[in-house]
């Protein structure tokens, strides 16, 4: 776990009252097992034109066993957080999603303790929530 990169990756990018983090994945080919994306943040006031996603973490949740690569920097993500996001890449052509592992930085408690209270928003505004 890069967690230096990780502050980095999520401290530029400081959340205000009632805006999210949406991952926009990056082209992921047939067979691949590699995930990257971009993270940007949006108001949910806007009505931002994404999927969500409601899973179970899984039992890797401890020690992570996958990655997603977000502008550069590794965040661990459980096995069922990569096959769900692959799946929805390449079943449904899911580009832009909302996903907590990744889209809530989870060493910091004040962030989420902003966000979590904003899931029935995040889920309600969603397009469609898998």
């Amino acid at each position: 776990m890069d967690v230096p990169n990780q502050s980095a990756l999520y401290s530029g990018n400081i959340i205000r009252p009632r805006f999210i983090r949406l991952l926009d994945l990056d082209t992921i080919p047939k067979g691949s097992n590699f995930l990257s994306g971009t993270l940007r943040i949006v108001s949910l006031d806007s009505h931002p034109n994404y999927v969500a996603l409601s899973y179970t973490w899984g039992s890797d949740n401890a020690s992570p066993s996958h990655h997603v690569t977000c502008s550069g920097t590794r965040i661990p993500i459980t096995k069922n957080c990569h096959e769900a996001l692959s799946s929805l890449y390449h079943n449904f052509n899911i580009r832009t999603i909302w996903i907590d592992a990744i889209c809530i930085n989870q060493s910091d408690e004040r962030e989420k303790s902003h966000q979590i209270p904003l899931m029935r928003n995040i889920y309600g505004v969603a397009k469609k929530v898998y």
